[in-house]
């Protein structure tokens, strides 16, 4: 088949091809999206175009119930068919992608709006038809701009859908979906009736789904939800119609509407029945970590910092650090400040506070621009906020993601929609908004990071609590499964980085910026290092008493402070307190006299350096 007059239509039209294998979606080279193809290296029998680059996007019918649908919330455009189905419509413009899935996980439909898009008359495997090799066929139309209104086309496209699924009666099925229309949404009667229509037209087979006897039941579905007196159907019932989780259809509802708390309805939990089991006590539960035991592998994380402190240099090393490929001699050459990284894989960074060209200056300073795989990175200022389908792009990255396993959010202001309700309390919308990513976390089984920023603290609200420090309500605090913080010193550049959580043991180290590499360098445990000041204060006092009195003469640590000149009572205690511990650990021993102590390695101590001579003694 000859592809070369064809691509030529399409470029003229600008439009963007990339050649591909012969009966296949897959291109010939990795760098397919950056490249530019002549008319000549079209030779196969198949071939795309590059979506970014032609400015367009596509919604992906990915069932065949979406398949049913798209004719009727889409308006005409290029589309493909393959079989019997149309498969996609293509559009001018460039939204959001993303994905909504069927309670099993498999794919209502996608809007696509990156890689590559397989066109007629190509041919390749099909998803709906078991990946069998097919051709593509076109309307010939050009792409259309894309509607203004996509997203919401978009929502209600992929609700009809999953309802078409579920849909086995003329019945009750239209009544419960009916009266949660009704309920939910903010639509009229004209606009639920014509809704339900769609839906049913697209039922099969089409003679037990006759309109006419499925708009009596409508039309009484919706003048029984208008009389107080009778009871209406919600989401529940239609989870159970449906044979769906009851939690997943809330979640669907929210594609098109919004299920509101009915503070009129009672709720009955019978907490003997539902308590815990004391099987479940005595099961085995295994923690699964990230890296070492301060990054749990789902869940929550919020990073909070001052501005301009560097959380985004931190997080971007550890962006690069979590997608590097494993060591091929089974060895962890590049930890992340000190600490193993226990499992590697895909990371989105939305780095919303960057533009590309700061992004690429950071990463070319950190050397890790070669580095493969990288993390995918976003510097968009378009990005949606939460409700407004970041979970969803979020979802439909991890579904084209064979292995992801994190998402970064830098900053969490840059997703938290501007306008709230107003009687709800800065606690309220925090936690409200928060709970929504915690909850997405935990169903996509990955990890979000959030960057935040600390309080400015002043004489009249110095935080008694260190997270207190946080920016925001309690929400921060109480939502997040860990809480990372990072401070630096303001003229300096050691910082220290502490972490606290309900899946993990608090920490807190040292770090030290390196200018040159452009990243945080672990400097040791904060009281590692405490520890260490204390030991070399000691060893010098000792070593100095030594020198002048020889290495029989019995130490107390009066005498150490004496040389120290530490006068007060909690230093002194600290001085004998440590003098202690340290002849626990051999480091010292016990003198003749009752108290006292001798430091028999005082000849291998430099006084002046604070370092041991012989470098075996270094790691104290």
């Amino acid at each position: 088949m000859m592809l070369a007059p064809i691509v030529t239509q399409y470029l003229k039209k600008g439009r963007v091809c990339v050649p591909l294998k012969d009966n296949s979606k897959e291109p010939f080279t990795k760098d397919h999206l950056n490249k530019t193809f002549s008319v000549e290296e079209f030779k196969t029998n198949s071939f795309g175009t590059n979506l970014e680059k032609s400015n367009e996007c596509f919604v992906d019918c990915d069932s065949e119930y979406a398949s049913r649908l798209v004719a009727s919330f889409f308006p005409i455009t290029e589309t493909t068919k393959v079989g019997t189905r149309i498969t996609h419509y293509t559009y001018k413009g460039r939204y959001t992608a993303t994905a909504l899935k069927f309670p099993d996980k498999t794919t209502i439909a996608e809007l696509r709006n990156v890689g590559l898009q397989v066109k007629a008359p190509s041919f390749a495997p099909a998803k709906l038809y078991g990946n069998k090799v097919m051709q593509r066929e076109t309307n010939g139309f050009d792409p259309v701009e894309a509607p203004a209104d996509m997203i919401e086309r978009w929502n209600k496209f992929c609700f009809a859908s999953l309802c078409l699924r579920y849909i086995d009666s003329n019945n009750l099925p239209f009544v419960k979906l009916t009266q949660c229309l009704k309920h939910y949404t903010d639509w009229n009667d004209s606009a639920i009736t014509e809704y339900v229509k769609v839906i049913a037209d697209a039922c099969v087979p089409k003679h037990a789904f006759d309109w006419k006897d499925i708009r009596h039941k409508v039309n009484s579905a919706l003048k029984a939800y208008d009389n107080k007196n009778e009871k209406a159907f919600g989401y529940k019932s239609l989870s159970e119609e449906f044979g769906v989780d009851v939690n997943y259809m809330r979640k669907a509802i929210g594609w098109i509407g919004e299920v509101k708390p009915d503070n009129a309805r009672k709720t009955v939990v019978n907490f003997k029945a539902e308590a815990l089991t004391e099987e479940k006590m005595n099961s085995e539960v295994k923690m699964e970590y990230l890296i070492g035991q301060i990054l749990p592998k789902a869940g929550l994380v919020i990073l909070a910092g001052p501005p301009k402190s560097g959380k985004s240099n931190l997080i971007t090393d550890l962006c690069f650090k979590l997608c590097k490929k494993w060591n091929p001699l089974g060895l962890d050459k590049n930890p992340f400040l000190g600490t193993p990284i226990k499992e590697r894989g895909d990371v989105l960074y939305l780095a919303l506070e960057d533009s590309d060209d700061t992004m690429t200056i950071k990463i070319q300073k950190m050397k890790v621009e070669k580095q493969k795989p990288k993390p995918d990175i976003y510097t968009g200022n378009q990005c949606p906020c939460i409700g407004k389908g970041l979970e969803e792009s979020i979802v439909a990255w991890k579904a084209s993601t064979p292995e992801a396993k994190m998402v970064v959010i830098d900053t969490f202001q840059k997703i938290k929609p501007l306008f709230t309700t107003k009687s709800a309390n800065a606690y309220e919308v925090d936690y409200h908004y928060l709970s929504k990513l915690h909850a997405l976390a935990k169903e996509e089984n990955i990890l979000i990071i959030y960057l935040h920023h600390l309080a400015k603290q002043t004489a009249s609200n110095k935080a008694t609590y260190s997270w207190d420090k946080i920016m925001g309500s309690v929400g921060h605090q109480g939502v997040p499964d860990v809480m990372w913080m990072l401070e630096r010193d303001e003229h300096g550049n050691r910082a220290v980085f502490r972490g606290r959580g309900r899946v993990i043991p608090d920490f807190e180290m040292e770090l030290n910026w390196n200018a040159e590499t452009f990243r945080y360098e672990y400097g040791g445990s904060v009281k590692g290092n405490y520890v260490r000041k204390n030991n070399k204060e000691i060893y010098g006092a000792m070593g100095s008493l030594h020198m002048k009195h020889g290495a029989d003469h019995d130490i107390f640590p009066k005498d150490v402070c004496k040389v120290l000149s530490l006068t007060g009572k909690k230093d002194t205690d600290r001085i004998r307190k440590n003098m202690i511990r340290l002849r626990g650990n051999g480091d010292i021993t016990s003198g003749e006299a009752y108290g006292s102590y001798r430091f028999v390695g005082y000849k291998d101590w430099d006084i002046e350096s604070g370092e041991w001579k012989n470098l075996d003694h270094n790691n104290f």
